[in-house]
């Protein structure tokens, strides 16, 4: 009975309005009612406490899109804890200000010194340096640098 006397009550609003239908916008009668999760859909509705009033529920179309309204509190990302918030991310942050350029440089070293030790590995030729502006280039392999081992005589047994 109350959402009779709704639609009514809004259709004596419209009469008396009557811009409304000579603009050409369509109007519905909005029904309220208490909120019901739906079967098989996630809620972002959170139940209300027993102390409160009883969570309400607006559902109409406008332009062809269905809308849906409520007064209950919704849950969201912004509800969760923040992992940068608090005490250990302060210090966090003191210690990048402080020994950031610091551990820049330590890291550029580190780096550097393993690509000088590296530059060589596994070459297979090598260019001589040249002996004048006018000097052609000499290819030298990697095999012909390399200094054949020497073997030591095995000691003796007496």
């Amino acid at each position: 009975m109350s959402s009779l006397k709704a639609c009514t009550a809004s259709s004596s609003v419209l009469r008396s309005g009557a811009g409304a239908r000579a603009s050409g916008r369509r109007v519905s009668c909005i029904v309220t009612r208490a909120a019901e999760p739906k079967q098989g859909e996630a809620s972002t509705i959170t139940p209300p406490p027993s102390n409160e009033k009883p969570t309400v529920v607006r559902e109409f179309t406008s332009h062809g899109a269905r809308i849906i309204e409520s007064d209950a509190r919704l849950v969201g990302p912004e509800d969760q804890p923040d992992l940068f918030e608090g005490e250990n991310m302060e210090t966090l942050g003191k210690v990048m200000e402080r020994f950031f350029l610091p551990g820049l440089i330590v890291l550029g070293l580190i780096c550097g010194g393993i690509a000088a030790r590296s530059y060589n590995d596994e070459a297979d030729v090598f260019i001589a340096p040249p002996t004048s502006p006018d000097a052609d280039i000499v290819i030298i392999p990697a095999g012909a640098l390399q200094s054949t081992p020497t073997q030591a005589q095995a000691p003796s047994v007496n």
